[in-house]
C-alpha cells in the first residue's frame, strides 16, 4: 500500500470517528449564512457580503487601471505609489496632519503598539480591549497593567 492511500485511509477513519461521535462540523449552507450576521469574521458590517465593496473596488479600478494587484516588497524596497499617496490624502478629511494605511488591524496594532510606547511607559488597559491591541502589546517589553 502506497502513501497516499494509507494517508487517505487514515482521514477517512478520522471523519467516520468524528460523525459517529456527533464531532463532524459541517459549514452551514450559503442560503443560511444569508439571513444571519457574520459574528464570526471581521465583517460584521456586513460589508463585504453586501455587494457595495465590490461595486465601489470595481469602480476604483476603473479610476486606476494602473493600481497595482497582488503583494509585493515593502515601501522601504519600492517606494510608494501615487495611488497610497492619493488615499492618504484621506488624512485631510479628517484634519489630520498624514495617514498611514495597514492592510489589517493586527498589522495596524502591532505597528501602533511596537513603536509608540517608550521603556519605562505604564500601559493600562482593561480585558475589553479589542484582541487585535492584545496581540500588539505583545510585542512590547513594557510594564502592562491589563485587566483593570
Amino acid at each position: 500500500m502506497n502513501g497516499h492511500n494509507i494517508l487517505t485511509k487514515k482521514l477517512q477513519a478520522t471523519l467516520d470517528d468524528r460523525l459517529l461521535k456527533s464531532r463532524l462540523s459541517e459549514p452551514a449552507s450559503p442560503a443560511t449564512l444569508a439571513k444571519t450576521i457574520d459574528f464570526g469574521s471581521n465583517d460584521t458590517l456586513s460589508i463585504s457580503s453586501s455587494g457595495k465593496l465590490s461595486k465601489a473596488f470595481l469602480e476604483e479600478l476603473r479610476r486606476h487601471p494602473n493600481f497595482t494587484i497582488g503583494s509585493t516588497s515593502g515601501r522601504s524596497l519600492e517606494g510608494t505609489s501615487g495611488y497610497m499617496k492619493e488615499v492618504e490624502t484621506l488624512a485631510n478629511f479628517h484634519n489630520a496632519e498624514t495617514a498611514l494605511f495597514f492592510n489589517s488591524g493586527f498589522d495596524a496594532n502591532v505597528a501602533i503598539w511596537f513603536v509608540i510606547p517608550q521603556p519605562g511607559d505604564l500601559v493600562i488597559y482593561d480585558e475589553y480591549v479589542h484582541a487585535r491591541i492584545h496581540d500588539g502589546l505583545r510585542t512590547v517589553t513594557l510594564r502592562l497593567c491589563g485587566n483593570v
